[in-house]
């Protein structure tokens, strides 16, 4: 979410399993993610508004 000085909030990405730091670096957001079925190892991913961080694949019981 996005959150305006006047507590307007606007949605800005979705998908984040297991986001475990944030931030900004010149202007741009970044999220670490530890915990990716996919990977090896965790990631830092850019994120641009709209994205979807997520992995395509359910779990299925």
């Amino acid at each position: 979410m996005c959150i305006s000085p006047e507590v307007e909030m606007e949605p800005y990405a979705t998908g984040m399993r297991s986001p475990c730091g944030i931030g900004m670096a010149g202007g741009q957001f970044f999220y670490a993610d530890n915990q990716e079925d996919w990977m090896g190892s965790g990631s830092l991913v850019h994120v641009e508004q709209g994205d979807f961080t997520g992995h395509p694949c359910r779990n299925h019981l």
